[in-house]
């Protein structure tokens, strides 16, 4: 909840009237229960949603993960997400084929850094391309954490809120 890449999102998104949420899975940083490899993380997902839909129900959400969270984001369906926003998703968590997102007709959209180690642009490419409605940025000179590259992953995270 507290990562980089987490945390840079959560203070830009308002600034652009994006209302956010950020939580933590079960068992990590002292939330309760205990990691469970991506199959109760999913309650996690869908229970931050319907919270989400509780407070604004007339606002669209829109789920964007990053690594695990991004994998776990993919994985979850309901009706109130307009679409999937995956940063550095590992595609590996939950394999790609039990995706809910790429069955879908809402958009997915996937941002990967250039030099990303756990799942590069070409294999998101080749393991997503028979998904609906699903677009793969590559940020240039990025890892997978982003470490120097965190105003050019906002800039872009930005762009994809405020297109749709």
């Amino acid at each position: 909840m507290h990562a980089p890449v987490i945390d840079a999102l959560f203070r830009a998104l308002p600034e652009q009237g994006a209302p956010t949420m950020r939580f933590n899975f079960r068992g990590v940083q002292g939330s309760d229960g205990r990691h469970d490899q991506g199959n109760r993380e999913r309650f996690d997902v869908l229970a931050a949603i319907d919270e989400a839909y509780d407070r604004r129900p007339r606002t669209p959400v829109r789920l964007i993960g990053w690594s695990f969270g991004a994998d776990l984001a993919l994985s979850v369906p309901h009706p109130a997400v307009d679409g999937w926003l995956a940063i550095a998703p590992p595609l590996r968590v939950i394999s790609p084929a039990e995706m809910p997102a790429g069955s879908d007709e809402r958009p997915a959209h996937l941002i990967i850094g250039e030099h990303d180690a756990f799942r590069s642009a070409s294999e998101a490419r080749d393991l997503t391309a028979s998904w609906a409605n699903t677009t793969i940025e590559e940020l240039s000179e990025a890892d997978h954490f982003f470490a120097h590259s965190l105003p050019q992953l906002v800039d872009a995270v930005v762009s994809q809120i405020t297109a749709t």
